[in-house]
């Protein structure tokens, strides 16, 4: 029903059929039975078969058919070939489904590891100011721990990001920005608290502290990083977007 043409062919051979019974079969048989009681001789019946009266009904019949099977294998073919292609679609969307899909995963834990370059950091500048206040060296493990946590995490999430230049040199930038604070004031600070160890003044020590000079690195740290993660949420609301897209895409596929 979905193909009005074949379904017209359908009905012109049922018409061909109901004509042949009509006006070939049903005279036939009525011959016949005249023939049987001998109303007419039986070379009358051989003249009626002889003239294949049937003949142009069925030819006209199969003729019908053969065009109405050969539409329907061209349909086949060309459906398989339709099918064919949409299966292909399907996977290349399913495909790149999956890719963005790797893709957000990726950005998640891109925008994790960012988290924990800053937590490493923070570590580093709470172990920095006990250190500076207690003068004992058990603060310094959080610092020192975090300054090689710290290292590791870029570098790891350098190789992670390696496919965007931009961002990985934002996270160059992070480094640079965290070596010049631990050169120009932690470790000078650090140096200097030793050297005062229990002394009774520490004129020297709050005078470098009160110069600030930490708050300008870390605010330039937290600004880059600040940079680096909205560049990462930009590309997962991109991803996000990409994904809908190609689901919903598929879906109207199948």
């Amino acid at each position: 029903s979905d193909n009005p043409p074949q379904v017209e062919r359908l009905k012109e051979a049922e018409s061909l059929i109901r004509d042949w019974i009509a006006n070939v079969i049903e005279p036939g048989m009525a011959l016949r039975s005249r023939a049987n009681f001998g109303a007419v001789p039986l070379e009358e019946i051989d003249s009626y078969v002889s003239a294949q009266a049937g003949k142009q009904y069925f030819d006209a019949f199969r003729a019908l058919l053969a065009e109405f099977s050969g539409i329907e294998a061209k349909l086949i073919v060309e459906r398989q070939a339709a099918a064919k292609a949409a299966e292909a679609a399907i996977a290349d969307a399913l495909a790149t489904m999956n890719d963005t899909q790797n893709w957000t995963i990726h950005t998640y834990k891109v925008i994790a590891t960012a988290n924990d370059i800053i937590a490493a950091a923070v570590d580093m500048e709470t172990g920095m100011r006990g250190y500076l206040l207690a003068g004992q060296d058990a603060f310094l493990e959080p610092y020192n721990a975090g300054g090689t946590r710290f290292g590791e995490l870029v570098a790891g999430l350098s190789e992670t990001v390696s496919d965007n230049p931009a961002q990985v040199a934002l996270l160059g930038e992070v480094q640079a920005t965290i070596d010049g604070w631990r050169q120009n004031v932690t470790e000078p600070m650090i140096a200097l608290r030793r050297e005062i160890g229990d002394a009774a003044t520490m004129d020297d020590m709050a005078d470098l502290v009160g110069e600030g000079r930490g708050k300008t690195y870390f605010d330039a740290f937290r600004q880059v990083m600040a940079d680096f993660q909205a560049e990462e949420e930009t590309l997962m609301a991109a991803r996000r977007e990409a994904n809908e897209a190609i689901s919903s895409q598929t879906r109207t596929m199948l």
